[in-house]
């Protein structure tokens, strides 16, 4: 099958770079992705089966239309048969971490409220990704792995529960999860655990509004404020409040994903519902810009970030770095894999000057340089011990 013909390229005009290869060709010789939405792509870079980009083809995931607003969607096929959502995350360049406009509400007051560790720099992305639409779910977990949370919560001892935090069911966020255990559900499904800087990019979905309660109040949120009474009937988003747009019992649990808002990217449950484990150890942010960050090679901690259905707004900002052992488990802690498209050129690695060799003509010149020069030398010191 040929490139999909309800996406002509116009003949002639300058030769344009292929988003897969990046080799110039002139557009008559390019195509347009039915699936991705990619343009000028190279012919040879066509899927004889689907007629969509070998990329779209390999990495199983589904044809969708281009949401404008929420970027690119696809779903990937789990195995056990259950089927994830996933939204493309473009490359781009942002300021992670945070300024001292971040705030929270203590005691009836909003005050700026910020750790020391989210020392605000400048980070650049030169891959986009694709990242799950929402947390894992425990039908999802069920379907890779084989337990479910009940299961989860037997195995692990150790696994804390604020009086039964995690709620049951297909669509709730998978929970009493260790590290480890995440890792192996991504290695398992062809995935892999977001960066920590690919997590915060994500969240922000391209802004850089420091984030307070009341822009957190937009139904994005799912969390608890401690410092609001509380009503027990009442579960629900308010739209009329002015402060943080929710009302939780003391005791809450857990919400089936997709139920708020998603960002500008279209992605849900980003600030709270569960912790999400990330792939890096914790350590310092460094001092300066950097280029694709993946944290230190060891460490005690993982990263995790967003917040939980027991934190406020504050442990819910797209900034908040949390930590813990990967070997622990938490009825509020789960996760939320990427992955990187099949086929894509690897990050840019600024290249080192290098000395240029001297030319041949040059060797030899300062060879007789400094054959002459040492010959003078020892002729000089022969005359002046022989008188």
């Amino acid at each position: 099958m040929s490139p999909n013909p309800s996406t002509p390229t116009k003949s002639g005009g300058k030769p344009v770079p292929c988003p897969i290869c990046h080799f110039k060709n002139p557009p008559e010789n390019t195509f347009s992705c039915p699936a991705c939405g990619r343009k000028n792509i190279c012919l040879h870079h066509a899927d004889p089966a689907t007629g969509s980009c070998e990329q779209c083809a390999t990495t199983g995931f589904e044809n969708r239309e281009l949401n404008r607003k929420a970027g690119l969607e696809g779903r990937i096929l789990l195995p056990g048969g259950a089927v994830m959502e996933m939204v493309w995350c473009p490359p781009g360049t942002f300021l992670m971490g945070s300024t001292a406009g971040e705030s929270c509400w203590t005691n009836d007051q909003e005050e700026s409220i910020r750790k020391d560790s989210e020392f605000l720099h400048r980070v650049e992305l030169t891959r986009g990704f694709w990242m799950a639409k929402y947390p894992v779910t425990q039908a999802q977990w069920k379907s890779v792995m084989g337990t479910d949370i009940k299961e989860q919560r037997e195995k692990h001892e150790k696994c804390y529960a604020l009086g039964g935090t995690a709620g049951e069911g297909p669509d709730c966020p998978m929970s009493c999860v260790t590290w480890e255990e995440c890792n192996e559900f991504c290695r398992r499904a062809g995935l892999s655990l977001p960066t920590e800087a690919q997590w915060e990019y994500a969240c922000r979905a391209g802004s850089q509004t420091p984030e307070t309660p009341r822009n957190l109040n937009g139904g994005l949120w799912e969390g608890w404020d401690r410092n609001r009474p509380q009503s027990a009937e009442s579960r629900k988003f308010d739209q009329n409040d002015d402060d943080f747009g929710m009302e939780l019992p003391c005791d809450p649990r857990t919400m089936p994903v997709g139920r708020l808002k998603p960002n500008a990217w279209g992605l849900h449950d980003m600030h709270g519902n569960v912790h999400e484990w990330c792939r890096d150890w914790d350590a310092p942010y460094p001092s300066g810009p950097v280029e694709d960050p993946v944290g230190p090679a060891s460490g005690t901690v993982r990263i995790m970030r967003g917040g939980s259905v027991c934190d406020n707004v504050f442990l819910c900002r797209s900034s908040f770095r949390n930590q813990a052992n990967p070997s622990s488990a938490s009825e509020t802690t789960g996760f939320r894999p990427v992955k990187i498209p099949f086929g894509l050129p690897p990050p840019r690695r600024k290249k080192r000057k290098s000395q240029k060799e001297p030319s041949l003509f040059v060797r030899i010149f300062g060879a007789i340089v400094g054959i002459a020069f040492w010959t003078l030398v020892g002729s000089w010191l022969w005359h002046s011990c022989h008188g």
